[in-house]
C-alpha cells in the first residue's frame, strides 16, 4: 500500500487556486504545490458548501466540480456535528464568536 502524505485544506486554499486566472498562476498556489509534492489532499463538506456558495457564474461551478475530482471530501458525521454544536455553545457562553465553518477544523 502506498504511503502518501496527507493534508486537509481549508476554504482559503481552495479559493486561492480557483481564483488563479491561468495555469501559470495556478502553479504558484499552495494547492498546486501540495499535489506536486505528492500529498493526498482532503477537504471538508463544509468547505465544499462554502466554495459553491461563493461561485458567481456557471463556469466557476464547473471549475469547482473539476477541482473536487482531485480531492477527498471528509464527511460530517453526527458525532462531529454534535461536538461542533457543543463547542459553539461553550464559546458563545464565554462571549467568543467563532464561525461554524471554522469550528469544524478544531474538533477532533
Amino acid at each position: 500500500m502506498e504511503n502518501l502524505k496527507k493534508v486537509v485544506v481549508d476554504t482559503n486554499i481552495l479559493v486561492e487556486y480557483l481564483r488563479a486566472s491561468n495555469i501559470s498562476k495556478k502553479e504558484q498556489t499552495i494547492l498546486f504545490h501540495l499535489f506536486l509534492k505528492g500529498y493526498k489532499v482532503y477537504t471538508t463538506a463544509i468547505n465544499v458548501i462554502e466554495i459553491y456558495a461563493g461561485a458567481k457564474e456557471e463556469k466557476e461551478k464547473l471549475e469547482i466540480k473539476k477541482l473536487l475530482n482531485f480531492l477527498e471530501i471528509l464527511p460530517l458525521e453526527n458525532t462531529i456535528l454534535r461536538k461542533i454544536g457543543e463547542h459553539s455553545f461553550k464559546l458563545r457562553k464565554e462571549n467568543k464568536n467563532v464561525g461554524m465553518a471554522d469550528l469544524g477544523g478544531v474538533i477532533k
